[in-house]
């Protein structure tokens, strides 16, 4: 699994980096299970869609709201408003926070269908250090 930051800047520009998860304790996931992660994210709202057409170009645009964004089939690709380009592959996530920014870039360019799962987030949540 790939988690990517979309993010913006001071100048209102995007910037996308890539989210190295830490090693987390989990009750219950068995003895000597290494797993990687991000606990007890604060949820406003579930998303779960798939689309029935390609998306159309919507040129440039912010995230619509603060949102983890899992990609579960097809491939979307994610251009920032400096050309930063990310491919998303199922199983992929993105962290997308760029709203009051210049926005991003968003093409669907698989052949099979989009299946997104989304998570919103509190306004109020950041990321962890």
């Amino acid at each position: 699994m790939n988690l990517w930051h979309l993010y913006g800047d001071a100048d209102g520009e995007t910037h996308i980096r890539r989210i190295e998860l830490e090693q987390v304790d989990v009750a219950g996931a068995g003895e000597g299970v290494d797993r990687i992660g991000m606990l007890r994210v604060p949820a406003t709202g579930l998303n779960i869609s798939e689309l029935g057409q390609r998306v159309p170009d919507l040129g440039i645009h912010p995230a619509p709201a603060r949102r983890f964004l899992t990609l579960m089939s097809g491939t979307y690709e994610i251009t920032t408003s400096l050309g930063e380009k990310v491919r998303l592959q199922p199983g992929d996530c993105a962290f997308v926070d760029d709203m009051g920014t210049k926005g991003h870039y968003s093409d669907d360019i698989g052949d099979e269908p989009l299946t997104f799962f989304g998570v919103d987030v509190p306004d109020d949540w950041s990321l962890p250090a």
